[in-house]
């Protein structure tokens, strides 16, 4: 098996990366923002538990093809977006 180099910063291989984007985006459309660390924490953990498990399923099955993508750039970085 061959080895090649990773690439230092490959979001694309790593699905946590869009959970903490879909994360973000929920964050924004709270209608005042948290005013202390107590605050946004609650939040996070709302948003968490109403992340439906079809985003995170869908970024499960989208792995084959980052991996797919990273193979065929021969390492380098890819233009894969989050399905």
């Amino acid at each position: 098996m061959n080895r090649f180099a990773w690439p230092a910063c490959s979001s694309d291989m790593n699905p946590i990366e869009h959970v903490w984007d879909e994360m973000g985006k929920r964050l924004r459309r709270h209608v005042s923002a948290p005013r202390n660390s107590e605050e946004l924490r609650d939040i996070l953990v709302q948003e968490w538990d109403n992340l439906p498990q079809n985003v995170i399923q869908n970024l499960i099955q989208s792995m084959p093809r980052h991996l797919q993508a990273v193979f065929t750039a021969r390492g380098e970085n890819t233009c894969y977006e989050s399905p």
